[in-house]
């Protein structure tokens, strides 16, 4: 769970320093209060876009760091925990940090430890889920249920494994079923049967031919 947001130089926000205590916590505001600043600020530690105008004070760099706690029965969740920032416990902590210098490029840390974008979008997509509006459609697509269907069922891969197994054999007999279809359509072509007799015909074959030439 998230329990800490620091913020420094994003947007309008100078300077934030925000901890969240476990449970639900709910965020509110009138329109302009900088909710979505907030939520923008969260993005960019997960791993999102770094654009050079969320710079609050040209000149410097802004930072934003978000700490999660994972709990021992989620660190799995991570896949492979063999990096050098991360220490296995019952209650291990991980601090995700981007920083966007005022030239516009940024850096990516976990635990202090600098890590490719794509390795702390990794590591973030197994810590946040974040809705937005009319994200609800997704659901609304075959991919979408298909998502869903995997985030809760439980010892699915078996079952998939065999499914695609026996959805590749059904695709091959189909395709074996279009050519022999096909075939047989040849065969009872009345025009295709005569050009065969034509054929035949043309070779004058003799009875016992084929034993005088062995």
């Amino acid at each position: 769970m998230l329990c800490r947001l620091h913020i420094e130089r994003f947007a309008l926000i100078d300077h934030l320093e925000l901890a969240v205590k476990p449970g639900f916590t709910v965020l509110t505001g009138e329109t302009g209060a900088g909710k979505s600043i907030f939520l923008g600020a969260l993005q960019l530690a997960l791993g999102g876009r770094a654009e050079f105008a969320s710079i609050g004070q040209p000149g410097f760099k802004s930072v934003v760091e978000a700490e999660f706690r994972v709990p021992s029965d989620r660190q799995s969740d991570l896949g492979s925990t063999d990096w050098d920032w991360w220490s296995e416990g019952s209650d291990a902590s991980l601090v995700l940090r981007r920083e966007v210098h005022p030239g516009g490029r940024s850096r990516a840390f976990i635990n202090d430890s600098p890590v490719r974008l794509d390795e702390l979008r990794r590591v973030s997509s197994s810590l946040v889920d974040i809705h937005s509006q009319r994200d609800e459609g997704l659901w609304a697509r075959n991919e979408g249920i298909v998502l869903l269907l995997e985030a809760f069922a439980d010892g699915h891969q078996a079952a998939k494994g065999h499914y695609q197994t026996c959805f590749a054999q059904l695709r091959q007999a189909e395709e074996r079923l279009l050519a022999l279809e096909s075939e047989l359509g040849a065969v009872n072509d009345p025009e295709y049967l005569k050009f065969v007799v034509e054929e035949l015909r043309a070779l004058d074959l003799k009875l016992g031919e084929e034993a005088k030439l062995d």
